[in-house]
């Protein structure tokens, strides 16, 4: 109740609340889960969800995040130690979070998403234009800075806008019965792509290149913004029958 409370108006509070109330006394498990795939707003809640986390993965954070040191050395650090630049890495990641908790729901979610994602797609362009100038042998010596810079800021932008927004959506898309149901399938989608993608990723970089592969980063983060923009329902400050409702046109 304290939670509701703090997210919504005092004019629907208490309306919301004995929705909410009422649905929770009902039996949930009376649908199967072929059932709940016969409604059209779970149907559409999980093909946007399982969607959503896949470009989640393809965005690189995970693959990011485990290579941070060999990305630095890549990047031939020479004024800065590639050990130095990976714990800078991992502070920026602890005050992204901080500020993901501070400020994610006092925006729009999908604006956030959209904002924050065209960042990240600049961002691992930018690292991937970096690593291309470097392979044709172009003098960096200036700007060794570059990658580690466009890490810090794609890793802001990252969780203020795809990570705050994405787990927010799970919690916002589907209705009491259908989140025990169906929203697992999204988790284990996105664990999954988690597993692939850090298991390939060296694998990759000696195959394409990685160059390629934040070049792909940054097209998947930019694929997102655009669906986002065309297919995530708004849920901030909305109610549960509101979004159904908005899915189920």
């Amino acid at each position: 109740e304290l939670a509701l409370y703090r997210l919504r108006d005092s004019k629907t509070f208490e309306s919301e609340l004995v929705s909410l109330r009422q649905k929770t006394s009902q039996d949930l498990s009376n649908k199967t889960f072929a059932e709940l795939l016969k409604i059209k707003s779970t149907r559409r809640a999980m093909i946007i969800m399982c969607t959503q986390f896949v470009f989640f993965q393809m965005s690189g954070f995970n693959a990011i995040k485990f290579y941070a040191q060999t990305i630095f050395m890549e990047a031939g650090m020479s004024d800065l130690h590639p050990g130095i630049a990976s714990i800078i890495y991992a502070s920026v990641l602890i005050l992204s979070a901080c500020l993901a908790a501070i400020i994610g729901n006092k925006f729009n979610r999908r604006t956030m998403l959209c904002l924050f994602n065209f960042f990240c797609a600049c961002s691992l362009i930018l690292i991937g234009g970096y690593f291309q100038l470097q392979k044709n042998n172009f003098n960096l010596n200036g700007f060794k800075w570059i990658p580690l810079l466009a890490v810090c800021i794609y890793s802001i932008a990252f969780s203020l806008g795809t990570a705050s927004v994405t787990w927010s959506l799970l919690g916002e898309l589907f209705t009491l019965e259908a989140k025990k149901a169906i929203a697992p399938i999204a988790q284990v989608i996105n664990h999954g792509l988690t597993f692939i993608i850090v298991l390939t990723f060296t694998s990759l970089v000696d195959c394409i290149g990685i160059e390629n592969i934040f070049y792909v980063f940054g097209l998947a983060t930019f694929a997102d913004t655009i669906f986002a923009y065309f297919f995530i329902p708004e849920t901030r400050g909305k109610s549960v029958d509101e979004i159904q409702n908005q899915l189920g046109r």
